[in-house]
């Protein structure tokens, strides 16, 4: 397998299982301050969410190691498949390490707020539990060791929902989305990266290739710029390189 089809594969995956871990957790922080002694509590709520916010940070910075390792690969992989190990101007790797950090600020951007919203859900999740615990007291008269055990299992029996929306109006897992968001960011850091050494190297032209030879896209040929008589390059980037892509990229001879 090539260097750039394992990396997406094997950093989506660690992606998609540490948000998973991330749920299991914070879950397990909610059923932990429900199950208190006084649950109700200022301090409690104040425990919860110092709790929340350090899961939350904990597990932006393990995305944030998995997309450095990642992007390093995806370009590394770029200039291997271009055959330009140790022959990229200077100028052009700076140029790309510029823009995979840019794409690292914006991926952990999404993931960052994706994360927030998880953990907004879950603080609300705690307000309502409090909430019902009051008007169980004030409306029915019900002592609070009572209030509290009805709410608790009340609680129970409606787990904590997580969802991301996309831009299409899309509903996902978020652990999902941001699995995808990732590889769909190493893929794209691959594809732009080989098509800006390959125009610097004086082609014109790049082939796309894909592990299974009877891939209906296999062998495609693309312009690097706008014009003639191929499809360039951007005009079918995205549609090639979606997150679960096995494309890879060489010199058209």
């Amino acid at each position: 397998m090539s260097l750039k089809n394992h990396t997406t594969d094997t950093i989506g995956a660690l992606v998609e299982q540490t948000y998973r871990s991330f749920h299991l957790a914070l879950t397990g922080l909610v059923a932990e301050s429900m199950s208190g002694a006084v649950p109700t509590s200022a301090r409690a709520m104040n425990t919860f969410r110092l709790n929340s916010d350090q899961l939350e940070q904990s597990t932006l910075t393990a995305f944030a190691n998995w997309l450095d390792s990642g992007l390093a690969d995806a370009s590394e992989s770029a200039v291997n498949d271009a055959g330009a190990a140790g022959q990229v101007p200077e100028p052009l790797v700076a140029d790309i390490v510029k823009t995979a950090r840019a794409t690292r600020a914006e991926v952990l951007g999404i993931l960052s707020a994706a994360l927030h919203k998880d953990c907004a859900v879950a603080a609300k999740r705690m307000r309502d539990f409090y909430l019902r615990v009051e008007l169980m007291m004030v409306n029915e008269g019900c002592p609070y060791e009572n209030a509290i055990r009805a709410v608790r299992i009340a609680s129970q029996e409606k787990p904590l929902s997580f969802a991301v929306l996309d831009t299409r109006g899309r509903n996902w897992k978020p652990s999902v989305f941001a699995a995808a968001t990732v590889r769909a960011a190493l893929q794209t850091t691959y594809a732009d990266a080989f098509v800006r050494i390959a125009a610097a190297r004086g082609a014109s032209r790049v082939q796309v290739s894909y592990p299974d030879p009877a891939h209906e896209g296999n062998g495609q040929i693309l312009a690097i710029s706008d014009g003639g008589v191929h499809p360039s390059y951007l005009s079918v980037r995205d549609e090639i390189f979606h997150p679960n892509s096995s494309a890879l990229l060489a010199v058209a001879g």
